[in-house]
């Protein structure tokens, strides 16, 4: 599974990238979100913009992802690129998880046919394409 989360990293960063290079403002709901997550990482976590009905959940995981960057590498790093990622970090983590609860569910059976079913499922719930809907600005 290792492998195949490290190939489906390398390939949706790939496409980030491409997406990041086509569209590198906000658009559609980050005109909200990115100003807002930015606050969480000024220490601004009492400021809201009551046009959001999100729970402040993705603000502090951005404060908790980028703080470490700031001190690496001494740069500004809440910026669209560092809180756009942060969801393919996200998602990552979200097969990686759903892998090992199918594959929980399915103890008992044939150990090498359950991984392998594990994984193409895990893999398939991964690619909804609405988890990436990053990809709109390049059908224009």
């Amino acid at each position: 599974m290792l492998v195949h989360a490290g190939i489906y990293l390398c390939v949706t960063t790939l496409m980030f990238q491409t997406v990041q290079q086509f569209q590198p403002t906000p658009f559609i709901d980050e005109i909200f979100h990115i100003p807002q997550a930015q606050k969480y990482c000024n220490g601004s976590f009492f400021e809201w913009d009551n046009k959001i009905t999100t729970l402040p959940g993705l603000y502090i995981a951005s404060v908790l992802f980028t703080t470490p960057l700031k001190f690496l590498f001494q740069s500004a790093s809440c910026d669209v690129w560092h809180l756009r990622y942060i969801n393919v970090l996200f998602n990552l983590i979200n097969i990686v998880l759903n892998y090992k609860i199918i594959k929980k569910l399915d103890t008992g059976k044939d150990s090498e046919k359950t991984s392998k079913t594990s994984e193409i499922s895990a893999l398939t719930i991964g690619l909804f394409p609405v988890l990436h809907f990053f990809l709109l600005p390049l059908l224009h």
